[in-house]
């Protein structure tokens, strides 16, 4: 009698009380990333503040960069000021403990027109944007890199003009490049993703080609451009073997 009682409350917690809870969850959570217009005071009353989310907490850098440099553009066209929020939510950029307190963006780059979460606290317009990924944003394929699409430029001047990098991190790349290598060498950079970004072949992203197309290009361009060494990004050790193989004088390891 008693397992039957027990069997009967167990489906009826499930069925009931706990789908209810985790559709609760689901919805506060959707209702979180909506977009949705905020007053915090009766600062900046002659502007309307926009700001950039991202709710795919594990996505990468330039992921972001790309989505980010959309969302800017929309909000200049609106007449809006974007100010980048990766300081609200859980990202994979920012330490649990520094949620709410750091924004993860600034760790790289500057806030695209000076505006900061801090500055506009208090403002009277704040459109809070939504987290999902933007319908257009510059997709990287071949046609686009190569200009074929007519729109690469323009992607470009907006993002010279409002992704900066911040003065932190040029001095910590500046220093590096100086403690690596001599200033009158020409250094090609390769990046190349292996493991499990080839294998998976993650939905809707270009997958590079293999590693003897890779290598024979690089050759290519290391002596038309009289490069002196070779600065290789992976973190596959078939892809650095390959290459230590092929052009042994001019990679080195850090």
């Amino acid at each position: 009698m008693e397992n039957r009682l027990y069997t009967v409350l167990s489906c009826l917690w499930r069925n009931t009380v706990l789908k209810y809870y985790r559709g609760y969850l689901k919805n506060k959570e959707l209702k979180y990333w909506e977009e949705r217009i905020k007053h915090f005071g009766w600062k900046n009353r002659n502007k309307t503040f926009y700001v950039i989310r991202r709710r795919d907490a594990y996505c990468g850098i330039f992921s972001i960069y790309m989505t980010t440099l959309a969302r800017i553009d929309e909000a200049l066209k609106n007449g809006f000021i974007p100010v980048v929020d990766m300081q609200n939510s859980f990202n994979i950029y920012l330490n649990k403990k520094k949620i709410g307190k750091e924004n993860a963006w600034e760790y790289y780059f500057e806030q695209p027109m000076g505006y900061t979460l801090s500055d506009i606290n208090k403002s009277k317009n704040v459109i809070i944007g939504s987290g999902a990924v933007p319908q257009m944003f510059p997709y990287l394929d071949v046609s686009f890199l190569l200009g074929k699409t007519g729109d690469f430029e323009y992607w470009k001047v907006l993002a010279k003009k409002y992704l900066r990098i911040n003065d932190k991190v040029k001095k910590y790349a500046e220093k590096e490049r100086n403690r690596l290598f001599s200033k009158d060498e020409k250094i090609l950079g390769v990046k190349c993703r292996g493991t499990d970004y080839i294998k998976e072949c993650p939905k809707n992203h270009p997958i590079q080609p293999g590693i003897s197309e890779i290598i024979n290009e690089s050759e290519r361009i290391f002596k038309e451009y009289n490069c002196n060494k070779i600065f290789l990004v992976t973190e596959d050790r078939e892809y650095y073997e390959a290459f230590q193989k092929k052009v042994w004088r001019s990679i080195g390891d850090i």
